[in-house]
């Protein structure tokens, strides 16, 4: 993992009805020594942030109570600081920052003035079905973030930390094929590459022979080309490359089931005439619901619709 010079991680110090806590829910726990490792990888600097995302009324009454509002503030300052002496015992400079407002939108305006190459965020816990939520945080990050957006997860344990990249043969999924490479390196892990050949393609294409041997050489051209790209980036770990045909989200979906994928990897795609507001109807879909880690890369020239100001 190259290029990145700040790390912001978005810790969650919230739990239920409480707005700061000292127990961090587990996939918290996974974004924090996630953003160290890249952080230690790279020789960045980590950022840490937490933002009361509280309705106006209550912020006003905190604000207002002025022993309330040194309590909560000063709880959630102390707990930041017990993360960023953690990071300074494994050699990363960093620092810590409490504001309010919305959780999303507070880390994109935070990332944007810092400077920050990448950001790190746990999902949000849904009980039994912590595994199936991206949460609105994530999801809104994934939506209008200007930097790559890492959505974690609690570590599976019936997965090999196995990497999966999407590559829709665009610049930014092969920004998204090194991104995911790269990560794929640095633990060792088994690394996917998968294209899907959209299913409206696949339903006008004509039966006759000399149709299905075109589209034979069209998916060994495919292959050849997402091979070359691997071949270029020199890395040790074991590769596979997977063609199939249908519906991205569905066939990605069904993928990570099959495969016990760890991260998924892929870019999203800005709409022309709209800042940041869609990422594409697929990775809409997809992201939705997905049992594992989402690693999701903005191609150039992505515009966020957040004011810093």
């Amino acid at each position: 993992m190259k290029h990145i010079d700040n790390v912001l991680i978005g810790v969650d110090l919230s739990d239920g009805d409480k707005l700061v806590s000292s127990d961090l829910a587990p996939s918290t726990l996974e974004a924090i020594e996630l953003g160290l490792l890249i952080a230690k990888q790279c020789g960045a600097r980590a950022h840490f942030f937490y933002s009361l995302d509280i309705c106006a009324q209550a912020q006003r009454s905190i604000q207002e109570d002025q022993t309330t509002e040194a309590t909560v503030l000063d709880k959630a300052r102390s707990e930041l600081k017990k993360i960023v002496a953690q990071a300074k015992q494994q050699g990363v400079v960093a620092d810590a920052e409490v504001t309010f407002g919305k959780s999303w939108m507070e880390l994109i305006r935070y990332a944007i003035k810092h400077g920050c190459d990448s950001v790190v965020v746990g999902a949000k816990q849904h009980g039994a079905l912590e595994r199936l939520f991206i949460g609105t945080t994530g999801m809104n990050l994934l939506r209008n973030c200007p930097s790559p957006v890492w959505v974690t997860h609690p570590p599976n344990p019936e997965s090999a930390g196995t990497v999966l990249v999407c590559h829709d043969l665009t610049a930014v999924g092969q920004q998204a094929l090194e991104l995911g490479a790269a990560v794929a390196e640095y633990r060792q892990s088994p690394l996917h590459v998968m294209h899907v050949i959209e299913a409206h393609h696949v339903e006008v294409a004509d039966p006759l022979m000399i149709e299905v041997r075109a589209m034979e050489a069209d998916r060994q051209a495919i292959r050849e080309r997402i091979a070359k790209e691997v071949d270029a980036l020199g890395i040790s770990v074991p590769t596979e490359i997977h063609l199939s045909e249908g519906y991205p989200d569905e066939a990605i979906r069904e993928y990570i089931d099959e495969h016990e994928i760890d991260l998924l990897v892929m870019g999203t795609l800005a709409r022309h005439g709209v800042e940041g507001l869609l990422i594409g109807n697929t990775a809409e879909r997809l992201l939705q619901k997905v049992p594992c880690s989402v690693l999701a890369v903005k191609p150039d020239g992505f515009k966020t619709p957040v004011s810093v100001d």
